[in-house]
């Protein structure tokens, strides 16, 4: 009785462990794969960058600055990616943050 307890207690215990883990490592990680953040490079057009990123989660645009923002985010991760256009849809920067 008492190892069945035990073994009931290790097992609950691992997948805590496992969880926790994997929450740790996909809330860190970024918002869109690195490999396809360094293919982003200034003067881009919304078109390239969508054709390697995809398509934004947000898009949004100033009162006082011409041009737009495009966010890309994830639920499950802190990270989040802002790419500034001019209005004309030149990439002028991107911020990854958390």
């Amino acid at each position: 009785m008492i190892r069945r307890l035990i073994a009931s207690l290790a097992v609950a215990l691992l997948i805590v462990i496992a969880l926790v883990s994997f929450a740790a490592w996909s809330c860190n990680s970024p918002a869109v794969p690195l490999d396809d953040l360094n293919r982003i490079q200034v003067g881009m057009t919304k078109t390239q960058v969508q054709d390697i990123l995809g398509k934004p989660d947000e898009e949004t645009s100033s009162l006082n600055v011409p041009g737009s923002h495009w966010w890309y985010k994830n639920p499950l991760k802190w990270y989040a990616l802002r790419i500034d256009f001019t209005a004309d849809d030149k990439l002028i920067r991107y911020i990854h943050d958390d």
